[in-house]
């Protein structure tokens, strides 16, 4: 699996349990340095899957979004 795919994984796995506003909260109490780069991704998520429930999203539907960040120019690490 290559590397910005697993991030997605690891990031949908956490979007999955707690949503992207409580995500964004956790990374925020947590002091996350990277707050700024999850607000990003969670701008270009939304635009994609918003009102969708996270269980109901499903691998060709991550695939598509990987492809279409990718043909706007995101890095394979940033895709998400």
């Amino acid at each position: 699996m290559e590397r910005g795919n697993e991030n997605l994984v690891r990031a949908y796995r956490k979007f999955k349990v707690l949503g992207l506003k409580d995500l964004a909260l956790h990374y925020e109490v947590e002091e996350n340095r990277s707050t700024e780069r999850l607000e990003i991704s969670i701008a270009h998520l939304t635009k994609k899957f918003d009102g969708m429930k996270a269980v109901s999203i499903g691998t060709s539907q991550i695939n598509e979004y990987i492809k279409d960040r990718h043909e706007q120019g995101a890095a394979n690490g940033t895709s998400y």
